[in-house]
Formats: C-alpha cells, sequence, structure tokens
C-alpha cells in the first residue's frame, strides 16, 4: 500500500512539475515522451502498471494450480487478462522508447495497446465472473437431471394425473430441493 501511495504521489508530482498545455487523448504517451517531468510520470505509470498486472498474472497462474474447477477456469483467466495488461504496458513502453530515439511508433501506442487492454479487460471480467457462474450452473445441471431420473414416474402417472386435472407443467428453472 505504501508503495503504491509512492507511485501515485510520484505521479501527482511529476504531472505538476511538468507542462502538459495540450489535451491528447489517443497519443499523450508519445505526444510528451520527451516533455520534462511529464516523460517521467509517463514511464512512471507505465512501470507501476507493467509491475502490478505482472504480480497479478504470475499469483493468479500460481494459485490456479491449487484450486480446481471454476476457481482454476477463473484464476486462468484473471492470468490471461493480466498478462494482456502487460502487452499494453510493454507496448506503450516501446512507442515512448522508440520516441527518445526519434522514431515514430505511436500506432503502437494508439492501436495495439487500446486492443489488448479491451482483451485484458474482458478476460479479467470473465474470469471473475466464472467462478460466480459455475456452483449456480453446476446446482441448474443437477437439477436437470434430477428431474430426468424422475421421468419414467411422470409417465406412469400421466393418465391419472390429466384425468383428474391434476397436471401440471414442469417448472421451468425448478430446483429439486424445497424453497
Amino acid at each position: 500500500m505504501l508503495a503504491y501511495a509512492l507511485v501515485v504521489l510520484g505521479i501527482a508530482v511529476t504531472f505538476v512539475l511538468g507542462e502538459a498545455p495540450v489535451e491528447r487523448r489517443t497519443d499523450l504517451d508519445t505526444y510528451y515522451a520527451t516533455t520534462p517531468f511529464i516523460a517521467q510520470m509517463i514511464v512512471l505509470y507505465l512501470l507501476a502498471h507493467l509491475t502490478a498486472v505482472t504480480v497479478t498474472c504470475v499469483m493468479a497462474l500460481h494459485w490456479a494450480r491449487r484450486v480446481r474447477g471454476g476457481l482454476r477456469a477463473g484464476l486462468i483467466l484473471l492470468g490471461a487478462g493480466s498478462l494482456c495488461g502487460g502487452g499494453y504496458s510493454v507496448a506503450k513502453l516501446a512507442a515512448v522508447g522508440a520516441r527518445w530515439t526519434g522514431q515514430d511508433w505511436s500506432a503502437l501506442s494508439t492501436t495495439v495497446s487500446p486492443a489488448v487492454a479491451g482483451l485484458g479487460a474482458l478476460l479479467t471480467v470473465v474470469g471473475v465472473l466464472v467462478p460466480l457462474a459455475t456452483p449456480r450452473i453446476a446446482e441448474w445441471r443437477r437439477a436437470r437431471r434430477t428431474y430426468a431420473r424422475l421421468e419414467p414416474l411422470e409417465r406412469t402417472l400421466d393418465d391419472l394425473l390429466t384425468r383428474r386435472a391434476l397436471r401440471l407443467p414442469r417448472p421451468r428453472f425448478a430446483s429439486p430441493r424445497p424453497g
């Protein structure tokens, strides 16, 4: 927490010390890569982001080896999403480094980075949702199998239930347990 606080403080201080008079929504990184203090702010936030996603990726994949089922799938997806987040930072850093050498690789910053960030965000969201959804899906499947096993009894009772007007439609999303 202290490290994050120092990074946020460093980003704020370098931004205040620098000058960024032109709003650059898509290419701030490469446009200001050679501007004093703003360049340091850019490198600081990209390195901090790269560190965070690297730790997240390593930890998620490490934990994924220890668990099974939906949690494992979710952790693998979270690790893959974090790996894409690392691709975002690496592409931006490469574009900034190219700018320092006088080359223009801004397409890495404006095209590649958003694409891998979007993919990473999608994988991360799915990775969070999978462990939440898998128990419910498993319960639903168990309920469906239970109803399927009761089908011979239902066929046997069908005539009696129809004659006595006791036939009810099968519940669509019912669970075999009460309540």
